[in-house]
């Protein structure tokens, strides 16, 4: 079997790991989006991780911008004579015509059990919802956004706990796992001709739309799941921003990356405590910083200053605060 995939970041390059172990097929060519400009002031050219690893596995990458109004790029692939094309995470809707070139048509591992979560960030919005399940659907796509039949699906339990608790990054990479596993399943069916494809329900879609810079500013004014969840679904990209006060000083800006809701950690404020403002520092409890949110406490376990490296509670109390707060200092040292 013939195959062309098409995958981008490092959810299709884990994919992409397994798929070239498939002892029935032969992959003749990635496809990813174009080299971008990214790093730090966005002036390094950076490859995708699905195109790294397609040089390292020999296999021949092709970047087009397009395929809509593309014909050079549609006949350039219809020249390597997929029999099928493979997809996860690719991010760039497939014309009709493209879909219709390989003889068995093109099947994607997408991040949810369809109809729920289509579209660009499945894993991140069922984590900013505080979902508790998940899965991965092997679909045949169709023109529409994920709205293809469905050939397979698993469900994944959703972690959360203070020492296994899935972020967007790691949910991703289970999901992943999961989703080759199931695509070597699928193949053997295509290619056995014994595929039995199920219709979406419409009625029960929701949509997942691709997360935005605007959305990741953290409101304390929440509660502290809410703060939670956010986090995680925006750990460890694009990142969940936050201003934290103390000491009734200037707010100071950082990249929140990892914490817990204290609540659940037998935290027991104090009067003063209860009383402060959404989004003050207000101590140091076992190793999380204390945020106070909308009735809750948040903790902080991990963040970033810009400029700076990643830190822990620990780090941050005796590294910033130590040199910019002299009664709130004192209040940590005692803890």
């Amino acid at each position: 079997m013939r195959i062309v995939y098409m995958g981008t970041p490092s959810f299709a390059a884990e994919i992409l790991k397994r798929l070239n172990d498939y002892e029935h097929g032969e992959i003749v060519a990635v496809y990813t989006q174009p080299d971008r400009l990214g790093g730090r002031g966005k002036n390094k050219v950076v490859e995708p991780e699905t195109k790294i690893l397609a040089k390292e596995l020999n296999i021949p990458v092709y970047q087009p911008e397009k395929f809509r109004n593309n014909p050079e790029a549609v006949a350039e692939l219809r020249a390597l004579n997929p029999d099928i094309l493979v997809v996860a995470a690719y991010g760039m809707l497939l014309p009709q015509e493209v879909l219709d070139i390989p003889k068995y048509g093109a099947y994607n591992v997408h991040g949810s059990l369809l109809p729920k979560y289509r579209g660009a960030a499945p894993v991140q919005r069922c984590l900013l919802n505080g979902d508790t399940l998940t899965g991965v659907t092997i679909m045949r796509m169709e023109a529409g956004l994920d709205t293809g039949p469905t050939l397979l699906q698993q469900a994944i339990s959703i972690h959360d706990t203070e020492e296994n608790c899935h972020n967007a990054g790691s949910l991703l990479m289970d999901i992943a796992h999961s989703g080759a596993t199931l695509l070597l399943e699928a193949l053997e069916f295509i290619r056995n001709d014994d595929v039995t494809l199920i219709k979406q329900n419409d009625e029960l879609a929701t949509h997942a739309a691709k997360l935005t810079k605007q959305e990741a500013q953290i409101d304390f004014t929440k509660p502290s799941l809410a703060i939670h969840n956010h986090v995680r679904g925006f750990s460890p990209n694009p990142g969940a921003t936050a201003n934290l006060i103390f000491e009734g000083k200037d707010p100071v800006a950082v990249r929140i990356e990892a914490g817990y809701p204290l609540e659940r950690l037998d935290f027991e404020p104090t009067a003063e405590q209860e009383n402060a403002n959404c989004g003050e520092i207000l101590g140091i409890f076992k190793n999380y910083i204390v945020v106070k949110c909308e009735n809750s406490f948040y903790g902080i376990r991990q963040l970033r200053l810009a400029g700076k490296p990643s830190m822990d509670a620990k780090s941050f109390q005796n590294g910033y605060l130590r040199n910019n707060s002299h009664s709130l200092f004192a209040l940590l040292q005692a803890d």
